[in-house]
């Protein structure tokens, strides 16, 4: 059987394999990598609430979920090529660079096969900059430069060829601090059920973390984001 591997950064049922409604889903809890520095400890609630979540939406909707919560990616994997052996993973291209190497190198020892696809919540592949980078040096490899590219390749904030508005950026405009007397709309409020409280009491026993837990109030389900995306576009943005 072909199962989607989905990596903690790739938690959308739009974009990826997830959106061909795939009959097993993989998650890997892989606590390893929140022991090699210490992080803040609602970036961990927020990483692993979230894949927890998704994980039981998929399960709701009758997906056969396999969530391994290991040490690491390879143990992970060991518990699931016990189960299911010789199956074929198929995974979204990692944003980091050669971790598509590292994990396909890790599934084979195991017996498994793992097929990468494009990352579908980049905009531009890694061939795509390639071929737009290969013949450029000097001022011309820039960000701006690759901005603007990026900007007449997809079309948009552009009117006839032209960016909305007048101009290519407003990053002066954006670098000003708020006058004294702004006064920020209040952050949306969420429900989180059991996921969130019982992650971050994990969180506070398993991790070696800095910062104050308190005042948690990030997004960790789709319904989340979405309600966080307007509540920016309609309180924040027009300021």
């Amino acid at each position: 059987m072909t199962a989607v591997w989905v990596l903690g950064d790739q938690l959308s049922r739009e974009r990826g394999p997830l959106a061909d409604d795939p009959d097993r889903v993989l998650f890997v809890e892989a606590s390893e990598f929140a022991r090699r520095r210490r992080y803040h400890p609602q970036k961990l609630t927020l990483v692993f609430a979230a894949m927890r979540n998704l994980a039981d939406d998929l399960r709701a909707d009758g997906v056969d979920v396999v969530y391994e919560r290991a040490d690491s990616f390879a143990a992970g994997l060991d518990a699931y090529f016990d189960a299911h052996p010789g199956d074929e993973l198929v995974v979204q291209r990692p944003a980091t660079h050669g971790a598509a190497d590292r994990l396909r190198e890790l599934v084979t020892e195991r017996g498994g096969s793992l097929r990468v696809v494009e990352n579908e919540q980049f905009l531009c592949s890694p061939d795509d900059f390639d071929e737009w980078a290969d013949d450029r040096d000097g001022d011309a490899y820039s960000h701006e430069a690759f901005y603007r590219w990026m900007r007449r390749e997809t079309g948009y904030l552009l009117t006839d060829g032209d960016p909305e508005g007048g101009e290519w950026n407003y990053d002066e405009q954006n670098r000003e601090t708020p006058p004294d007397d702004y006064e920020s709309a209040p952050l949306p409020e969420f429900e989180y059920g059991e996921r969130v409280p019982e992650v971050r009491e994990w969180v506070a026993a398993e991790f070696d973390t800095w910062g104050d837990p308190d005042g948690f109030g990030w997004p960790v389900a789709r319904q989340h984001a979405e309600r966080a995306l307007d509540d920016f576009l309609d309180h924040r943005l027009p300021a």
